[in-house]
């Protein structure tokens, strides 16, 4: 009588052949995942930008985009109506591990948005990063164009 099923031997090899595949494959999720996540943050931050140039075009009033906290644009952003101070609209991210940083022409507190083209400046970019110095550049021209460059 015969039995039937897979050898010590054979078993340990196939595991052997999972766990080599498994140690390969586990850096570049890591990275694939830090990717995706800094892809995500880049878009919730252009969305916050043509949200604010619409709103303030509807809602005919000046608004402001801030970082949630005081100066830490990693945390996310708030809109808000610079008349009355108002929040309008927030993006809140999760701690991942990613730095984002304003460097503006006027100011590196806020981004104004004006319903007048004239009054508008909005010159400057956001850089994120992490501690690799991986990350995406968002520039902004004066009219609110976007574009992005990887680093």
């Amino acid at each position: 009588m015969r039995m039937q099923g897979f050898s010590l031997l054979e078993v340990l090899i196939v595991l052997f052949l999972i766990a080599l595949i498994g140690s390969f494959g586990v850096p570049f999720g890591s990275n694939w995942y830090q990717t995706q996540v800094c892809f995500i943050m880049t878009q919730d931050i252009k969305q916050a930008i043509h949200q604010a140039i619409e709103d303030a075009t509807r809602l005919n009033e000046p608004l402001k985009l801030m970082p949630i906290m005081n100066e830490n644009w990693s945390s996310g952003l708030v809109l808000r109506v610079e008349r009355t101070s108002n929040q309008h609209h927030q993006w809140q991210w999760k701690a991942s591990g990613y730095q984002v940083h304003w460097h503006g022409f006027q100011s590196k507190d806020y981004l104004r948005f004006a319903p007048d083209l004239n009054q508008s400046a909005l010159n400057g970019y956001f850089m994120i990063e992490n501690q690799a110095h991986h990350g995406m550049k968002i520039i902004i021209n004066r009219l609110g164009r976007v574009r992005t460059e990887t680093l």
